[in-house]
């Protein structure tokens, strides 16, 4: 089973890497038929084998040394509303990692210098995405690391509490009030 995710996702990551970002979304569905299933999947093939090392080169040299491949995925792949065109494709990794519970991939990266409060995508930033998935681990290595518990962004307005919230996720509510985070009626 691990050595078939390893090959899926070297198959995901190869295929997204050979695509144009210049090249409209609806062209490239049209021309390549494993580009919605690489940018759907590549994330959870990635989950269950992160902690290889293999796996951990290939997804940083995805994302941090293949800018023209990480805005290909970007342009049409949406977490929560799957295959649709994101504008600008300002999507951090962290912040994608966070929302997919790649907790190994979020400590390199943070191991990497990457920024914990970088902002972009439909979540704003990686403590809004972990928080709104329930990712209690990726919640308390952001915040350990100097996330902002505070931070305006995405879809929430005082995002990451509010993202918990609505999730229903009360382990993580507990967290970032006591990191800080300001409740909405103060």
């Amino acid at each position: 089973m691990s050595e078939s995710q390893v090959r899926m996702l070297e198959m995901c990551l190869e295929y997204l890497s050979y695509l144009d970002d210049q090249v409209p979304v609806s062209e490239i569905q049209a021309r390549f038929p494993l580009a919605r299933y690489s940018a759907q999947y590549w994330m959870d093939h990635a989950k269950p084998v992160e902690i290889e090392r293999d796996v951990q080169e290939r997804v940083l040299d995805f994302s941090l040394h293949r800018d023209r491949a990480y805005r290909v995925w970007g342009n049409f792949y949406d977490p929560e509303q799957s295959w649709i065109e994101y504008p600008g494709a300002d999507r951090p990794l962290m912040t994608d990692a966070s929302f997919a519970g790649l907790r190994h991939t979020v400590e390199l990266l943070l191991k990497e210098g990457v920024d914990v409060n970088a902002e972009g995508g439909p979540f704003g930033n990686a403590l809004q995405a972990a928080s709104k998935q329930g990712h209690k681990r990726i919640v308390e290595l952001l915040l350990q690391e100097g996330a902002d518990v505070n931070a305006q962004g995405g879809h929430y307005g005082n995002a990451p509490l509010q993202a918990a919230f609505d999730a229903g996720h009360r382990e993580i509510i507990k967290l970032l009030l006591d990191n800080g985070a300001l409740r909405v009626d103060q």
